[in-house]
């Protein structure tokens, strides 16, 4: 069985989620062998743009016309 295709994106925030992803090193090598991480722009370079099997998207989708 393939494993699963991941994407982590951030929208409109300070990626702060995305740091806490980061800082827990010994979960992500545990996870990382487990799941085919196509796209993380915050930890890696080489994202591709393709079909996901999971999107882990952090922020909010906003314009400018909506109030900050």
């Amino acid at each position: 069985m393939p494993k699963p295709k991941i994407g982590i994106y951030g929208l409109s925030s300070c990626a702060g989620d995305q740091l806490v992803i980061l800082n827990c090193e010994d979960e992500i090598l545990s996870i990382a062998s487990m799941v085919d991480i196509k796209s993380f722009i915050m930890a890696q370079t080489g994202n591709e743009e393709t079909e996901l099997d999971i999107a882990l998207v952090e922020g909010t989708v906003s314009g400018a016309e909506q109030p900050s």
